[in-house]
């Protein structure tokens, strides 16, 4: 066997130290990586900073901030139709959590090819427009016709402008169907309300006009998936058209009323046992083209933006209206009526409100600006009942 001199042993054991420390570190460097792709893989999606996220975490209650997406202009506009804004005639939108998506059906006066369907998609802050809905092209706004129940992954929405049919959207799926038809309405009018009540467990339809003098209720029941009413037929006095619904996520209450005529004014709330309560009269008409009514999900104050460019406040547990300091100037139309191609929904992921608005018909001026009303924790998302069989 070769000898080796002293200088040469030492040097072979550095070399073997070295090569040795070498392995330890690239195993500390491999074991790292796989656990911080392991925690990636494992983190929630709302870890994920999007556009919108970040400019809702950025806010200040009682501040406004306009969020920069892509591709509105285009698919809100275009339309062919008289004012060449999809918006208009119209005052919802609504938000599922699950896609982090806004969902919206409208149409313009006499819009080429009919009704349109669009989302906003968060992650790519991004405006598409989604495939039409089967059957429909015929004329119809969207009024505040639109509601989403994010337990059962549905986006309804009432078809004709006047009829007694409403559809769903499978939101994972993707596919259109014909819910059961209200044959229990009286008279049908162009314009209601509708929204998704959870502690009901289905959908609720609130119209002016049901007859002479009065508006009725009624509830797409989950359980039998039939229409049922609400009340009582003539005990509420919406006489016309143009009424709207908005869900209360914090107060489980859904405030409906407003529309044309002597029941402009005209508030009513039904609570989570299915009974029907009269509220004081607003400070101002309410209803599509008078006003857009929406809800913040933390505080659950509604929020409302009317035609006489006012913005209020109304707690409806003390039943009492704030007027509020005025938004952005570019929140609001250019042309009397000032919510015309106004659209609102709150966005309770990030607790905020989204509003978007077309201001004219140039094709070029649609915006949406983001609304933080208050700060804390939204309400969780509703669950569906045990034992729930949806029909």
């Amino acid at each position: 066997m070769t000898r080796r001199e002293p200088c040469e042993r030492w040097t072979s054991l550095r070399s073997a130290g070295a090569r040795a420390r070498g392995r330890a570190t690239s195993l500390l460097m491999g074991g790292a990586l796989v656990l911080w792709l392991g925690l990636a893989l494992l983190a929630p999606a709302e870890s994920w900073a999007t556009s919108l996220s970040d400019l809702a975490a950025s806010m200040s209650p009682g501040t406004w901030k306009e969020l920069t997406t892509s591709n509105i202009n285009p698919v809100l506009t275009n339309t062919g139709g008289e004012s060449n804004v999809m918006t208009g005639y119209t005052e919802y939108i609504k938000w599922d959590p699950a896609t982090r998506r806004l969902l919206f059906v409208g149409a313009d006066h006499n819009q080429v090819g009919g009704e349109r369907f669009v989302s906003y998609t968060d992650s790519t802050n991004s405006w598409q427009i989604l495939p039409q809905p089967p059957g429909m092209g015929a004329f119809s706004h969207g009024y505040d016709h639109g509601a989403l129940d994010p337990v059962n992954r549905f986006f309804y929405f009432r078809y004709p402008y006047l009829g007694r049919t409403f559809y769903r959207y499978q939101m994972d799926t993707g596919v259109w169907t014909q819910v059961a038809t209200n044959n229990i309405i009286e008279y049908e009018q162009c314009c209601g309300g509708l929204d998704y009540f959870p502690e009901m467990n289905g959908v609720i339809w609130a119209q002016g006009g049901e007859t002479p003098c009065c508006g009725g209720v009624f509830l797409l029941d989950n359980a039998t998936g039939q229409w049922r009413r609400i009340g009582s037929i003539n005990t509420y006095a919406l006489p016309g058209y143009s009424t709207f619904a908005e869900y209360n996520p914090v107060h489980k209450v859904v405030v409906f009323g407003g529309g044309q005529g002597a029941g402009a004014r005209k508030l009513f709330k039904v609570t989570a046992a299915g009974q029907v309560v009269a509220l004081g009269d607003a400070p101002a008409n309410l209803g599509t083209l008078a006003s857009v009514f929406t809800v913040d999900p933390v505080s659950g104050d509604y929020l409302v933006l009317t035609n006489s460019k006012q913005f209020y406040r109304y707690d409806v547990v003390a039943d009492t209206w704030t007027l509020l300091p005025d938004p952005p100037a570019g929140v609001w139309g250019t042309q009397n009526p000032f919510v015309f191609g106004m659209v609102a929904g709150p966005i309770s992921t990030y607790g905020v409100v989204a509003v978007g608005v077309c201001r004219d018909s140039s094709g070029s001026n649609c915006h949406l600006y983001i609304y933080k009303h208050s700060t804390g924790t939204p309400s969780p998302p509703p669950t569906a009942p045990v034992g729930l069989q949806l029909r």
